[in-house]
């Protein structure tokens, strides 16, 4: 054996080396990433968001009342919902910001969500809308399944679509399907 080829052979071993190592970080970066989502996920369970409130306030507090009216009047819940905070989203511009709640209960959430309908029965908060605090990865998937919808429905009106926790459910003629995205951004069947 030629000193090239020994070198040669030093270069391959060592190529080969490098790919095992770039297979692990990426295997380990996948799981962190993966982590760092359920971790914001989590973070998000007692935050929804509000939009159409509209933004006149001069404080907090005011920003603070509102919400609260819109809990006990529009909503009509009569318990007491303990606010832990309340922040607007995005840049300031000509329409409302969207403000983000922060509950110090979980249940407090889940007695808003089971009467997030009613806001559309009452005139004075009819612009008014909840949704759940997505994480980035989240808002990005529900907005594929979105458009996707979107499109099924341009081809057939009489479909019925929902989405939750990252599936579309469709129905059409008594039938359901249920679909994903999948790692490659497209949507499948499950």
């Amino acid at each position: 054996m030629t000193k090239l080829d020994e070198k040669f052979t030093k270069v391959v071993e060592s190529v080969e080396l490098l790919k095992a190592r770039t297979e692990s970080l990426e295997k380990y970066s996948a799981e962190v990433k993966w982590e760092i989502e359920g971790l914001k996920r989590e973070a998000n369970r007692r935050k929804f968001r509000i939009s159409g409130i509209q933004e006149n306030e001069k404080s907090y507090k005011d920003l603070e009342i509102k919400v609260n009216d819109i809990i006990k009047n529009g909503l009509q819940i009569t318990d007491d919902i303990n606010i832990e905070g309340i922040r607007r989203q995005g840049k300031k511009g000509s329409t409302p910001r969207v403000a983000v709640v922060t509950l110090n209960r979980i249940s407090d959430k889940h007695k808003i969500f089971a009467n997030k309908k009613i806001l559309g029965n009452n005139a004075q908060f009819k612009s008014i809308y909840i949704n759940e605090e997505l994480t980035y990865e989240q808002a990005k998937i529900e907005g594929i399944l979105r458009r996707k919808a979107k499109l099924w429905k341009a081809t057939n009106p009489t479909l019925k679509s929902t989405i939750r926790n990252g599936i579309l459910t469709i129905e059409l003629d008594k039938k359901t399907s249920r679909h994903k995205v999948n790692k490659d951004g497209e949507v499948e069947n499950i």
